[in-house]
């Protein structure tokens, strides 16, 4: 079950709210941290890079999404 966590995907003057189905990727830029995000109803080819401080509506993605990157470096390690 995937939970339906909204975040807000603006483009230009447009403010649109999209559903995100999953976060799939994390990346720093200037020391700021993004996440990939996966769109409910797009293609995985459409996911995009997003502020992490824009994803207020999805901490709990954004926490397991942190927790599966945490038992990955985990596992590495053993």
């Amino acid at each position: 079950m995937k939970p339906n966590s909204r975040a807000n995907k603006n483009n230009g003057s447009e403010s649109n709210e999209f559903v995100v189905e999953k976060i799939i990727g994390k990346r720093f830029v200037r020391g700021h941290p993004q996440v990939l995000v996966k769109w409910v109803g797009f293609p995985i080819c459409e996911s995009t890079w997003e502020p992490m401080v824009n994803m207020g509506n999805c901490m709990r993605l954004l926490a397991d999404f942190e927790a599966q990157l945490f038992e990955r470096a985990n596992a590495r390690q053993e």
